[in-house]
This record gives C-alpha cells, structure tokens and sequence, in this order.
C-alpha cells in the first residue's frame, strides 16, 4: 500500500522550480540581494539536474537514476563554484552522455527481482558518479585556437551589409577600419573548424558573410578561454550589421559606426551593446540565456520594446517606463532616433549610462 502511494506521487520538479525563482526575482528586484536573476542562473543551473534527482526519489521512481543525477548535478555545481578546475559547461559537454547510461541502467532495474542482478547495477551507478567526480578533478587542456585575418576592401561598395556568426568565444566588434576597408581584424576559432568568407557587390551595396563551415560542429575537447576575436567595422558608409554567437561573451560598441540596422544574438551567454547618441538606428537585440547590457550615453534619445520571460530588468531611474516600453528622457514625446526591441528569455536586461 505504501509503495502505491509513493508511486502515485506528483512530481514536485516544476513546483520546486518557480518556488526557486520567483524568491530570487523578488529579493533582486527589491534589491534585498545582490547581482540579479543570470548571475544566479550562470552558477547555480546544475541545481536542475539535483532538482531532478530528488524528485525521482519522492516519487518513487529509479534510484539508479537518481543517483546519476545527483553526481552530475553535484560535479557540475562544483565545477561553477570554482571548485573544479573545469567549469560545469565545459563538464557538461563532455559528461551528458551520462545521461543515456542512466536511462540504459533504469531500464535494466525494471522488473529485476534479482538482489545481486540490482545490487550490481547500484553499483555501476556509484562508480559512474565517481567516475565524474575524477574526471573533474582532472586539469583540463586548452582548446586549440586558429587565427583568422580578416581584411575585405571596400571595392567601391557605398554601402554594406554585415552578417558574421561565430561558434563560441569572447568577441569584439568596433568602428575604426580603415576608409577603404569594410571590415578588419583577426577571427579565433576553434583549430578543428574552418570559417567561410564571402563579399560580393552589387548594385554600390557590398554583402559580406563570415560563417562556420556547413555541418560544423562545438568541439568537445579542452576549454573555450582563448584570445577573443577583434573586428572593425568601416565608419564611413551606411551599414546593416547582423552579427550570432552560439555561446560566450561579445561587446559591440557602435560609437565609431555608420550602422543604421542591428540584429544581434546570443544563444548561451552575455551581450554588452554601446549604443551611439546622434545617429539613427533600429534593430533588435536579443538573447535566449543570458545577460544583456546596453549602454545608453546621455542625451541620447532612445526607445526600447522589451520582450522578456524569465528576466530581471534594470535601468536608470529618469527612464520612463509604459508597459513594455521604455523611454529615455529624450524620447518622451514618442520620437526616438534609436528604436530597439530587446528580447530574452532567461536571464537579466540591464539599461545603464555610460560613465
């Protein structure tokens, strides 16, 4: 009977969930705490797969599972809290096939009515935690880095779109090119993976695509720290610029630049954006993990169109706020010149003046 009822069991996974991060959205948004809702999920994400674990034990479920669970979970918590010299992303890319050995081992619990056949298995499972616990005590080696110049002339082009998508990595994109180049500097990419570039023009509009090789894959081996691709972008000519980042940190600082239309984005991560102050500019910035920063100089007359899920938002207190529409001062009679829709879904948004 008991065994019934422990098997009937709602799973208390989500419920757990939203208790957890409705708490740190409050404290932050009352600024009981500090930091705010993605400097929390950046260290403490690996809690999801304990969440998990614990959750298969209340309902009943398999210990086999639970187990693994709570070692990966565990070894990756670890790892982002310094105390590996692996980071928990770095391990979970190398230990998530865990995860199917887990599934393989409670398949082969079900019906087992054998001591030694299920005593045997538990012990698989302990030695597969132990197993991560050692390989994450394990010096990691650094990911070779191939260096990539980038230096395309303009060729009479009088104005450009920019599209650059990159894998993984620090990235930094300024003005400053030269006047009869489009765009310069050194791209770093993972030694195993090849970068396509492309330039045409056509029409006086030059089109200039920087992308990984089809079919490439995220290396697996060794860490993602390495020397952060550098990119100048002409000053000169009207430019659209597009620019994805799977995973890792990138700074656009358009002060220096002509760009009238913006698309970023980052999957896994953080964006740091320098908005101009008298220029026009639309476009959209967005994230699915991580934090967005945007930085604002003052008297700039800006509007922003925030779409957000699970996300904290800061921003300076004259700002102006009407539902999901935020204003600078400057802006306050509904005619911006820089018009941006800000998107993430997990994570923060951060509106902040330049010093």
């Amino acid at each position: 009977m008991e065994e019934n009822l422990s098997r009937k069991r709602r799973s208390i996974f989500w419920p757990l969930m939203l208790v957890a991060v409705g708490t740190i959205l409050l404290l932050t948004n009352l600024d009981a705490v500090s930091g705010n809702m993605w400097d929390y999920f950046v260290t403490y994400w690996p809690v999801l797969f304990i969440l998990s674990g614990l959750d298969q034990i209340y309902q009943g479920k398999s210990w086999v599972g639970a187990v693994i669970l709570l070692g990966l979970g565990g070894v990756l918590l670890a790892g982002n809290l310094n105390a590996l010299p692996w980071s928990g992303l770095d391990l979970l890319l190398r230990l998530w096939p865990v995860l199917i050995i887990a599934a393989g081992l409670d398949l082969l619990m079900q019906g087992r009515t054998s001591t030694f056949g299920a005593v045997f298995i538990v012990f698989l499972a302990v030695a597969l935690v132990a197993g991560m616990v050692w390989f994450g005590l394990v010096t990691p080696a650094s990911m070779g880095q191939a260096p990539m110049a980038i230096n395309q002339p303009l060729e009479n082009a009088q104005s450009a779109s920019v599209a650059i998508t990159v894998i993984a990595g620090d990235v930094r994109v300024t003005g400053g090119a030269e006047r009869d180049q489009l765009i310069a500097g050194t791209v770093y990419a993972p030694s195993s993976m090849q970068m396509v570039e492309s330039y045409a023009v056509s029409g006086g509009e030059g089109r200039y695509e920087l992308t990984p090789e089809s079919g490439a894959r995220v290396p697996v081996v060794g860490t993602y720290h390495g020397k952060p691709t550098e990119l100048n972008l002409n000053s000169a000519i009207p430019m659209e610029f597009d620019f994805t980042l799977i995973a890792g940190e990138q700074a656009v600082d358009l002060r220096n630049t002509n760009v009238s239309d913006l698309a970023v984005e980052t999957i896994l991560g953080k964006t740091v954006i320098t908005l101009p102050k008298d220029q026009r500019l639309t476009g959209k910035i967005s994230s699915i993990i991580g934090e967005l920063i945007i930085r604002v100089p003052r008297g700039a007359s800006v509007e922003f169109q925030m779409d957000t899920v699970i996300s904290g938002r800061n921003m300076p207190g004259d700002f102006l706020k009407t539902e999901d529409r935020i204003t600078s001062p400057e802006a306050a009679d509904g005619r911006a010149d820089i018009v941006i829709s800000l998107e993430n879904v997990i994570g923060s948004v951060k509106i902040e003046y330049l010093p």
